[in-house]
């Protein structure tokens, strides 16, 4: 079934034939488990001291990303593996980083990582999602920063070269504007990490998943599709618009919703399991509770359940 938008958008909600609703696993978005860390990472006193110097240098030319000490607040975002995704390593490195940055000696104002975890947390956007430009200066804003300082990792074994690039956050850039896209110049550093445990260098994020069926255990709701539950029917469906920041980003991906269906088929207790940047997660949470649907029944009774959603969004 597909619906559409208005203006550049076009939103395809993948739900089944005849407006049926489909469970749907995160698994299938190839989301990688959070993987908290047994112990922290120890950084020993000259990786310090080779943070501190790449810190210097990104610092040296934050003019070229429009950041004025006296004005400019600087969020450090995870940093990123080739795949695209933080890891423990990529998390705790961008930590000693933010704290480097946080030194009275340097005088410039950091995003507190912490608020930016609970963020994540909440909108439980995967680190692929946010490895763009637009969408680490979305991130960054929301954080009330205007400049972003983004970092690659590379390297294997005991050897790992770190990037760091400092963004203008002011503002969103689209691919067809002709507005001048402020950054500085990369600045890298190799560190040697001897006896780094693997489990720092897999793929992770700052949540744990999410998964549809233990939440519907937990709180003792039936689950649509299973044990003789039937699957609740889509009745009205009105599609959920575009974002601005999505817009001039021609941002597109998808977003995974658990909602709760009543006996009367109305959409409550939403709650987003896969979640996506530039406030597309707030415009199809408000959209979906409108949603009205033909409840699910078990033994022929209308039952309260619990269903998947996907809702994509696409561009053409």
């Amino acid at each position: 079934m597909h619906l559409f938008g208005s203006g550049i958008s076009r939103l395809a909600l993948f739900l089944a034939l005849s407006a049926s609703l489909v469970p749907i696993s995160p698994s299938t978005l190839n989301v990688p488990p959070a993987q908290a860390p047994q112990t922290p990472l120890a950084i020993t006193s000259q990786q310090r001291d080779q943070l501190h110097d790449l810190v210097a240098r990104v610092l040296q030319h934050a003019d070229k990303a429009g950041c004025k000490k006296s004005t400019c607040t600087i969020l450090v975002a995870n940093f990123t593996g080739s795949s695209g995704s933080t890891s423990i390593l990529g998390m705790q490195l961008a930590d000693a980083v933010s704290e480097q940055l946080a030194s009275p000696a340097v005088g410039i104002q950091v995003a507190d990582r912490k608020r930016l975890y609970e963020f994540l947390e909440t909108e439980r956007i995967p680190s692929k999602s946010l490895a763009e430009d637009n969408a680490e200066r979305w991130l960054a804003m929301e954080q009330s920063a205007n400049a972003v300082l983004i970092g690659h990792l590379d390297g294997d074994g005991d050897k790992l070269v770190v990037t760091l690039q400092l963004l203008d956050a002011h503002f969103l850039v689209g691919p067809r504007e002709h507005r001048e896209v402020r950054k500085g110049p990369q600045e890298k550093v190799e560190l040697t990490m001897t006896g780094t445990d693997e489990q720092f260098r897999k793929p992770a994020e700052p949540f744990r998943e999410a998964s549809a069926s233990q939440v519907a255990e937990d709180q003792g709701i039936l689950r649509a599709g299973v044990h003789g539950v039937t699957v609740p029917r889509g009745v009205y469906m009105p599609a959920p618009d575009y974002t601005d920041p999505a817009r001039i980003a021609k941002f597109q991906g998808s977003l995974i919703v658990l909602v709760t269906v009543s006996e009367e088929g109305r959409a409550a207790d939403l709650k987003v399991l896969h979640g996506l940047p530039f406030g597309l997660n707030q415009k199809a949470l408000n959209t979906v509770r409108t949603w009205t649907f033909r409840p699910a029944t078990l033994d022929g009774k209308a039952v309260p359940v619990q269903v998947p959603i996907e809702v994509t969004f696409r561009v053409f």
